[in-house]
């Protein structure tokens, strides 16, 4: 039990934060609801001030107009909701690199540490190097988690002040909603994003395996871990999206390279190639990471390197 809590003592307290980050939106529900019933109650008394306009009098046909028209306001709309919820408080601002740190700082904490111990030299160790890799990576990829947690959450919260996941022809029709095949379900727009977050925070801990693999020193692996993934970011917004694919191939369209936006409702027509390539690019990051820990030898040898650096 103790050496349970030495391992995850850092991830249980960053997963309870990130339940109570979550649960705290609850206020912002709270806030989108009212502001909702005020306009709903601002309607209906324009409702009412207009069926006493009699014909001939100035606003006699806006009356009209207002008066065929269903309130807009009468519900609150889950794609509204879910808007203010994920894009203006869960990511809003530069959360989403306070998000990435976090997983970082997170997946290669026991990794470094476990490196630059003796165990893995010990050859008397009773572990195989097997159950060593798989006990590795779990303790990385699990932080994977924390970023789909958190928007499980708040789609419960959605789902529990709007008592619907049918989305408003309003809203379909405003954010071009209806060229998906989801049409207006709004589980499978959270089941996409879902899916999304869990793969990036997958890239992200299989990067971060791969320098923890050389850099035993844990603040400079999640530094390099860090600054590694910006880089692939901006080589991917800037040469690919910037100079390939307008250049070469002529397609001007490439916000599905983005691997930082880890948020939800960010449809675009990069929506379906977003989800091939980022899934090709978990595959890749996989093969690299049991690649890069498959030789025991190789790792051992770079252990003692890492011991050589602390002497000198």
């Amino acid at each position: 039990m103790k050496n349970f809590k030495n391992k995850n003592l850092f991830f249980i307290i960053v997963l309870i934060l990130s339940i109570c980050f979550a649960l705290s939106s609850v206020k912002v529900a709270n806030d989108v609801k009212n502001n909702q019933e005020n306009l709903s109650n601002n309607h209906q008394k324009t409702i009412e001030d207009c069926n006493k306009v009699v014909e001939g009098e100035t606003n006699y046909e806006v009356c009209q107009i207002i008066l065929k028209e269903d309130n807009p306001y009468e519900k609150l709309d889950i794609y509204d909701l879910g808007f203010e919820i994920i894009n203006n408080y869960i990511f809003y601002g530069y959360n989403v690199f306070f998000f990435l740190f976090i997983i970082i700082a997170g997946s290669c904490l026991y990794v470094t540490k476990y490196l630059r111990s003796e165990i893995l030299k010990n050859t008397n160790h009773r572990k195989s190097y097997g159950k060593i890799k798989k006990e590795l990576f779990i303790s990385s990829w699990k932080y994977a988690i924390i970023v789909p947690v958190m928007l499980l959450i708040c789609y419960i919260i959605m789902y529990i002040y709007t008592n619907t996941y049918i989305i408003s022809d309003i809203n379909m029709e405003a954010n071009n909603l209806n060229e998906y095949n989801f049409g207006n379900n709004m589980l499978l727009y959270n089941l996409k994003d879902l899916y999304n977050a869990l793969v990036l925070g997958l890239i992200y801990t299989n990067v971060t395996l791969l320098i923890a693999r050389k850099e035993h020193n844990y603040i400079l692996a999640v530094i390099k871990s860090f600054l590694a993934i910006i880089g692939i970011e901006l080589f991917l917004e800037i040469v690919l999206n910037g100079l390939v694919l307008p250049v070469v191939f002529k397609f001007y369209d490439g916000g599905f390279l983005n691997i930082i936006d880890m948020s939800a409702l960010q449809l675009s027509s990069g929506f379906y190639p977003k989800i091939i390539f980022i899934t090709v690019l978990m595959i890749i990051s996989f093969v690299l990471v049991f690649i890069s820990y498959k030789d025991k030898e190789s790792l051992i040898i770079d252990c003692e390197k890492n011991d050589d650096g602390d002497e000198a």
